[in-house]
């Protein structure tokens, strides 16, 4: 018996001239074990995309499956409630309408989903469907969708965000593919201001056909709200805008796109196209119905659904394989000087941890026997110190390891490696301040601006006590103790 979790990614459709993925990707056991419909759509792209290898098989495989959903119907009609909600239409009620089947794409990161949207929109593009929508999660993702739009043939300039377009005025575009992400769609009406999804709606048209894709669809997890130990809380509005923007589109081609589509059953609730209820090809009444049943399966649940949807075809999860992958823990000895360091600054932050006990009981946040007289103000400025605290030992200790990380990447280098370095915080704002105490002209000398850990040091007697919950005199005490 085999105690593998994972098996080698195995694609269902044979499509002649496609390359296989630049990484090799595997699926787990269990979603291996299921066949995808055979699919009967021909997508049609241009013949450079195989030529050029500009997508690879795995990907030219989730946009077949994907066109495959989208040319069929869901199979009972539905109207939108007074209430915002999807109801289902009784035979007489001339609002029902037949939505368009959606599709989920689960690839993990490594994949390509933004080249598998740009392939979508290229597709509609091909047939005809010359607007489109790709919702993303922040601006800052606006020029990698234009990078995978152009890598495909497509012109940057094609990719306007919706930004550009006040609210209050018509979306003016005849063709195009408007780049919208989840903060400005959730924008509600104000005055004579239509919603963001309003004006995405009227600039479409209610029965347009082409490509809405929803990428990092789990953004809009909490559509419809959640009961937890503290009660009731409400969907949220970005979850809320999508379906609603989804809803109000029943031809829409639908595609929500996440390598973490959902770690609870209830956010799943945004996923109104894949017609998990309210049809006839699964068993609940509505979208409560399936939270609560699935929730009540556990684990078990959430897995027998991504098994079904991938058996009718509506969902794929490969991911990169670590076939092959070596781990290597490499250790930074510090030295005395760094040692030294660190024990100064340690120093330095007990005497200003010290200090700030002084301040407050000087502005009467605390009596001289240390009780507390204002709980909500000593909180916030101690708050701001124990944050400003940890971001600087962080940044200390990444300092401190980065000359070993630099040595271990020219040595891979010069074995012809590629080195990838992860960031988890890049220091914008800090850039930022540091370049702004410095001449233009010498922006570009990365010697001239100064990231040195100190910096914090020197920020914290002004962050710790300028808090809007503290007395004016805070400050003026504070400079007084230093």
């Amino acid at each position: 018996m085999s105690h593998e979790t994972y098996t080698p990614y195995q694609s269902g459709i044979e499509i002649d001239g496609a390359s296989p993925h630049p990484s090799k990707i595997c699926e787990s056991i269990s979603m291996a074990a299921i066949d995808c419909p055979l699919p009967t759509v021909r997508p049609t792209l241009p013949k450079e995309i195989i030529d050029k290898n500009l997508a690879s098989d795995c990907q030219l495989e989730t946009l077949i499956q994907a066109c495959q959903s989208h040319s069929k119907l869901l199979d009972t009609p539905w109207y939108i409630a007074e209430n915002g909600q999807i109801k289902v239409a009784l035979p007489d009620n001339p609002q029902g309408k037949y939505h368009r089947q959606g599709y989920f794409c689960g690839h993990n990161t490594g994949l390509g989903k933004s080249r598998i949207i740009a392939l979508l929109i290229l597709t509609n593009w091909c047939e005809n469907r010359k607007r489109a929508v790709w919702v993303s999660k922040n601006d800052k993702l606006l020029e990698d969708a234009r990078k995978e739009w152009v890598a495909v043939g497509g012109n940057a300039e094609q990719i306007v965000p919706l930004s550009k377009f006040a609210q209050d005025r018509p979306i003016v575009m005849s063709q195009g593919i408007l780049f919208v992400t989840y903060g400005t769609l959730r924008s509600p009406a104000k005055g004579n201001k239509k919603s963001r999804v309003s004006q995405i709606v009227e600039w479409l048209g209610e029965d347009w056909q082409g490509a809405l894709n929803f990428d990092e669809a789990h953004l809009m997890g909490n559509a419809a709200g959640e009961e937890n130990e503290r009660g009731f809380t409400h969907g949220s509005a970005q979850g809320i805008a999508g379906t609603e923007l989804a809803n109000r589109l029943p031809n829409a081609r639908v595609t929500y796109l996440s390598a973490t589509g959902a770690a609870k059953v209830s956010s799943l609730s945004y996923c109104q196209r894949l017609g998990l209820w309210q049809t006839e090809a699964f068993p609940f009444s509505s979208r409560a119905d399936f939270i609560t049943s699935i929730e009540n399966a556990g684990i078990a649940g959430l897995e027998m659904v991504a098994k079904d949807l991938k058996s009718v075809g509506l969902y794929l999860a490969p991911g990169l394989s670590f076939d092959g992958v070596k781990f290597e823990t490499i250790i930074h000895e510090i030295t005395a000087e760094q040692r030294e360091a660190w024990d100064i600054y340690a120093q330095a932050f007990e005497y200003i941890h010290q200090q700030l006990g002084e301040v407050l009981r000087s502005i009467g946040l605390e009596t001289q026997s240390g009780k507390c007289t204002n709980s909500r103000a000593k909180a916030s400025a101690m708050s701001i110190f124990e944050s400003a605290k940890l971001r600087f030992f962080n940044a200390l200790i990444c300092a401190a390891k980065a000359p070993t990380l630099i040595a271990n990447i020219e040595r891979d280098l010069t074995a012809g490696r590629a080195c990838v370095v992860q960031l988890v915080s890049t220091g914008e704002a800090a850039m930022k301040r540091a370049m702004a105490e410095i001449p233009h002209e010498m922006w570009n000398d990365m010697r001239a601006v100064d990231f040195h850990p100190q910096r914090r040091y020197y920020r914290i007697s002004n962050d710790c006590l300028s808090h809007p919950h503290l007395p004016a005199l805070s400050r003026r005490a504070w400079h007084r103790q230093k």
